[in-house]
């Protein structure tokens, strides 16, 4: 068993891996970008190591959570401005999904409008509604086999192929 001493040491250097890859993946972007997202690996990082290393071994939680940083800057830094600014908005107001201005929608979405475009067309009944948060279910591609009805997710980042883009 490690002592709390070589843990702690292991993650500040795991810690320091992080925010070198954060520089580097961010080095062409604006300062004030630079920053923020360090400020947020600092700020979560304890969390992300907690919640890796409940599941993994701790050097492979520890090279999950790098390769994690290094998608999460990639991503970040081909972020859309108005993106960056509503992660801003947000930031300063964490409760901003419990407002009672917020009128969520689920719905599945070939059931709801056959498909991603059928929903796009839909999206003026939408708004006449009131709604501003829409939630599709199931959207994102399921595993082979049991898929617990399309929930159990395969790939977090591509749609269904059934739906469209």
């Amino acid at each position: 068993m490690q002592s709390a001493s070589m843990v702690s040491s292991a993650t500040s250097a795991a810690l320091s891996a992080a925010q070198q890859i954060v520089a580097e993946q961010l080095s062409s972007a604006p300062e004030h970008r630079r920053t923020t997202l360090q400020l947020r690996l600092q700020k979560w990082w304890p969390d992300l190591i907690d919640a890796l290393d409940a599941v993994y071994p701790a050097e492979l939680a520890q090279a999950t959570a790098l390769r994690l940083v290094r998608q999460a800057a990639k991503a970040f830094q081909e972020r859309e401005d108005e993106l960056h600014l509503l992660d801003e908005e947000r930031t300063l107001s964490p409760d901003w999904f419990q407002s009672q201005q917020m009128l969520g929608y689920a719905a599945y979405t070939e059931r709801f409008a056959g498909n991603l475009a059928g929903v796009a067309d839909k999206a003026p009944y939408l708004k006449d509604l009131g709604v501003n948060y829409l939630h599709l279910m199931p959207l994102l591609n399921p595993r082979p086999g049991d898929s617990d009805g399309g929930y159990a997710v395969a790939d977090y980042r591509t749609v269904r192929p059934d739906l469209g883009t």
